[in-house]
């Protein structure tokens, strides 16, 4: 199916307008899984997202951090997560961001990543480059883990937090410094425009990976997962770089953070 990118930008811009409007004002987090936690805002995000794209493509199946329904993952689907970074949007944090991919046959086809507070809009289509407000991105070229500035993520639970401190003591010596932003999607457009030079997460879900993903791939990354073959939508563990740095960071660093 032909999906136009600019009705996703439409609508992608859309959700992002209303969550600037709220943002700096009092909100309220609920706790909603032991671990995760979302907002009134997140939910009508969503609502946004459902109702906008259902005018357009009625036909296409429809999947959200806040609407986890069951999906024939052999026909087409959204994948969306309405705010990437809640946390931050609720604590008047400006780095989170609201993101979308058009997914077929289980791989994303074209995708959008939006900063509603920074007005910076991600966008890529499979094969076509990766863009920053309308400016072509690339990831950076530096060559060796000493110098590289690296971004760790993880996912929500007790276990993904242990992982998450013993991958930093082996990663934090032999790498230039660290920048942690609090949005997955944010963390890996920032390695696709070469603002971070490496992305690795474990335990985040398919709508945190999902459209920064062909962002990342369309800049020039390697997006693989631990075992360094290309990143599917079913893996719960990604590693982002410019290819540069592959080599090097699979022979000294997963080793040690996959034990």
């Amino acid at each position: 199916m032909n999906v136009d990118q600019r009705i996703i930008e439409k609508i992608v811009r859309k959700v992002g307008t209303y969550l600037a409007d709220n943002y700096g004002k009092a909100i309220k987090q609920h706790l909603i899984d032991g671990t995760h936690y979302d907002t009134i805002h997140d939910k009508i995000a969503s609502d946004i997202y459902q109702k906008d794209l259902a005018k357009y493509y009625p036909d296409i199946q429809f999947y959200s951090e806040e609407f986890k329904d069951h999906i024939d993952a052999t026909k087409p689907y959204w994948i969306i997560d309405p705010i990437e970074g809640t946390t931050n949007f609720a604590r008047n944090i400006p780095f989170f961001a609201t993101q979308i991919a058009y997914v077929e046959s289980n791989i994303v086809i074209c995708s959008a990543v939006y900063l509603p507070i920074l007005q910076e809009l991600y966008t890529a289509t499979r094969g076509k480059g990766a863009y920053c407000n309308g400016v072509k991105i690339s990831v950076g070229s530096v060559a060796n883990l000493n110098q590289a500035v690296v971004n760790v993520g993880k996912g929500t639970g007790v276990d993904n937090l242990t992982w998450w401190g013993n991958t930093m003591s082996h990663l934090a010596p032999l790498t230039r410094t660290n920048r942690l932003y609090g949005s997955t999607g944010i963390d890996i457009c920032y390695v696709a425009s070469g603002k971070l030079d490496l992305h690795i997460n474990h335990g985040s879900h398919n709508y945190d990976y999902a459209p920064g993903s062909l962002i990342a791939e369309e800049a020039g990354a390697s997006v693989t997962n631990f075992s360094g073959k290309n990143w599917q939508l079913t893996d719960s563990d990604i590693v982002i770089s410019n290819t540069k740095l592959v080599k090097e960071l699979f022979t000294r660093c997963i080793p040690l953070i996959t034990k």
